[in-house]
């Protein structure tokens, strides 16, 4: 960092060069062992970082996460796992997970994000409300037309009739219209051929 200094004379501005906080990691670490777990052997991670230790003259120990053989999974929780007990410094080529950076710190930044997802409570559907819901508003007053329509032809018919005392009601009419609509049993079946041909 460079400051411009100023003479304890004050008569004139003299710059010079000084440098307030110097480099502090040391550029040769004189053989200091770096035990490195790695996920896959030959990968581009091993490379790498073989490369950047070599360099800074660190004495190198690899440990292989298991077998190459053995699934992602497996292999990636051996190396946390040796990473988090202090049996190895640094973990190549695995997700970072946000639990595992207080054990140590990422070679890159991070930056995370999180997503809240409200589920409801699955609450149970009133018996009406699943009714309701089978057909859509339309077809329902479309099928409420008709059987308002079919139960008000029958009971005239039945009113017309000697035969058929049970339909010259009209709530009688129009319960057994709707047993007909639900394929439930009426609760007597007309006798006269015009109320049998309408049901």
């Amino acid at each position: 960092m460079l400051i411009n200094v100023l003479s304890e004379a004050g008569a004139r501005n003299i710059t010079t060069d000084i440098k307030l906080f110097s480099y502090e990691a040391p550029k040769n670490f004189w053989g200091c062992p770096v035990t490195v777990t790695i996920m896959y052997k030959d990968s581009t991670a091993q490379k790498l970082i073989s490369d950047f230790l070599l360099r800074l003259n660190f004495t190198v120990t690899y440990k292989h996460a298991l077998n190459e053989s053995s699934d992602y999974v497996t292999r990636g929780t051996s190396a946390i796992f040796d990473f988090v007990s202090g049996n190895s410094d640094i973990v190549t080529s695995i997700v970072l997970q946000k639990t595992l950076i207080k054990f140590g710190e990422p070679s890159r930044e991070v930056e995370w994000f999180e997503e809240i997802w409200y589920v409801p409570c699955a609450k149970p559907i009133d018996r009406i409300q699943k009714i309701v819901t089978i057909f859509s508003v339309t077809l329902w007053i479309a099928m409420i037309a008709v059987f308002i329509a079919t139960g008000i032809t029958i009971w005239q018919l039945a009113r017309l009739s000697r035969q058929d005392d049970t339909y010259k009601d009209i709530s009688t009419v129009l319960y057994n219209a709707w047993a007909v609509v639900v394929c439930v049993g009426v609760t007597k079946m007309p006798r006269s051929c015009h109320l049998r041909i309408e049901f």
